[in-house]
């Protein structure tokens, strides 16, 4: 069994220790080897609470399995929840990825810039993307390249062009390069519609819901980013919400702006009094290790995806988005259990 089953066999079982009911969301286009042909949600509490407090996890695939973990510990240690209070746990959104150590879903859609909300929004790109092939898109190279090599050309660029630049280029969306890294799509896909449409119909109505994106990858080893804190009024348009998280969790400010969110996307179909939305971040290695990483295994993903070296850096994918050092491990679940508490008394008294 793939550790993707594993880790999702063991968030339903203990889903099941806590009572919590679990809804199966599948999906029409699962293939054999990616496992469990659904997206699984666990609801503690009542259908009816007026208070939600919903923590997502698995958008980039890979990133589910430090999710996965995440979810168990937060559901085994769920306190007693208050009257008109639910939480709910939404795992594995993209099943492809999270089984096949890949960000992005079975077409090379990133998820997580996927939810525009005009069709007419997927064209186009930085115009600085199309002068990166040699980092976005895959070549036609059969060797890998070293990390001095990459590093050293990356600073170049930056230097050139600035950082925040550069990393809105790369980094924000795009939805002209099927094969690139970040690519939005053409149109919603079908996990993003899948879940946009369930949370519609099932989530809106309520007095409050919190929204927890979670995520690996960006920020310092170990320590937590709160990115995007926002408030959204069912009177008002969208406003700064008060830091709630405190400490080591103040809301911070991404590198980039990201276009097509999940999470926003989910804060506009709930209709709520107030829906407030993050997307939270456990930070690992250095931004130009990961990239490397990334650009790496998309290369060797579409040119050679059955070769010992697409395995490899799959494999090395998933170490720079789920390190396997105890302190990491630790440190995430601390820091998404403050998190997470945090937002629940949040969503609790409000």
């Amino acid at each position: 069994m793939s550790e993707a089953r594993e880790t999702t066999a063991r968030f339903l079982e203990t889903a099941d220790r806590q009572h919590a009911a679990v809804i199966h969301l599948p999906l029409e286009r699962a293939e054999a080897d990616c496992g469990p042909s659904s997206v699984a949600i666990a609801w503690l509490g009542s259908f009816h609470a007026r208070r939600l407090l919903v923590h997502i996890s698995g958008v980039h695939g890979v990133e589910g399995l430090a999710g996965a973990l995440v979810q168990t510990e937060l559901l085994r240690r769920a306190p007693r929840l208050a009257a008109g209070v639910a939480a709910v746990w939404i795992h594995g959104v993209n099943r492809f990825g999270m089984e096949q150590l890949r960000r992005t879903n079975r077409l090379n859609v990133d998820l997580n810039r996927n939810c525009l909300e005009n069709p007419e929004y997927y064209r186009g790109n930085d115009p600085l993307y199309g002068k990166l092939a040699w980092l976005v898109l895959p070549g036609r190279r059969r060797h890998s390249r070293p990390f001095g090599w990459f590093l050293a050309r990356i600073l170049v660029w930056a230097v050139r062009y600035g950082i925040g630049p550069l990393a809105q280029a790369i980094a924000a969306g795009q939805y002209e390069y099927p094969t690139g890294l970040f690519y939005g799509g053409n149109g919603l896909a079908e996990e993003t519609a899948l879940l946009l449409s369930w949370a519609e119909e099932h989530l809106s109505g309520r007095t409050v819901i919190g929204l927890i994106d979670f995520h690996t990858g960006l920020g310092r080893f170990g320590r937590s980013l709160v990115l995007g804190d926002t408030v959204i009024s069912g009177r008002d348009q969208g406003v700064r919400a008060t830091p709630a998280t405190g400490g080591n969790h103040r809301p911070a400010q991404a590198a980039y702006a990201a276009r097509g969110e999940l999470v926003a996307a989910l804060a506009r179909r709930c209709q709520a009094t107030f829906v407030r939305r993050c997307t939270h971040e456990v930070g690992t290695y250095a931004m130009a290790r990961v990239l490397w990483v990334l650009s790496e295994e998309n290369h060797f993903w579409h040119q050679h995806p059955d070769g010992p070296q697409s395995a490899l850096w799959r494999k090395r994918l998933k170490h720079v988005f789920v390190p396997a050092h105890s302190s990491w491990r630790k440190a995430l679940i601390q820091e998404s259990e403050k998190v997470w508490r945090k937002w629940l008394d949040w969503a609790s008294t409000s």
